[in-house]
């Protein structure tokens, strides 16, 4: 009879603790951030000696599934910037991290360290040039 009665007592607590809970779980005011994703962005672009190069990076992003090509479109901007504004031999090397893309600057989320994941430079006759001036 015991028994019955504390289990009667337990399944009673539960039942008022229950509302309690899910209220404070999904109440509107409480803000939940959007789940991290893995992303990758490649850009081209002439670097400001005039050599066709190539970056690819990795990188991960507090974004919901939809706003993942606006990321995706800002990082290659800002990749395209970055190869513009430097010569050939100062682009960032594959492992290199790109501190300037870390700070949120492409749409205002929260990127994640970015990692150079593929750096190519296309052999052009001004890459030539560059290079037999170096000899």
């Amino acid at each position: 009879m015991i028994e019955l009665v504390l289990g009667l007592a337990a399944l009673a607590a539960i039942a008022l603790a229950l509302p309690t809970v899910v209220r404070r779980r999904c109440a509107p005011g409480r803000e939940t951030s959007p789940p991290r994703k893995h992303l990758w962005a490649v850009a081209q672009a002439n670097t400001s000696d005039g050599v066709t190069a190539r970056l690819g990076v990795e990188f991960t992003a507090a974004i919901d599934d939809h706003g993942a090509s606006t990321v995706i479109d800002a990082v290659e901007g800002l990749l395209r910037h970055e190869i513009a504004a430097s010569a050939a031999h100062q682009l960032p090397s594959v492992g290199d991290a790109l501190p300037d893309l870390d700070a949120g600057g492409a749409a205002g989320t929260g990127i994640d360290r970015v990692v150079v994941a593929s750096s190519e430079i296309q052999v052009t006759p001004e890459f030539r040039r560059l290079v037999s001036a170096r000899d």
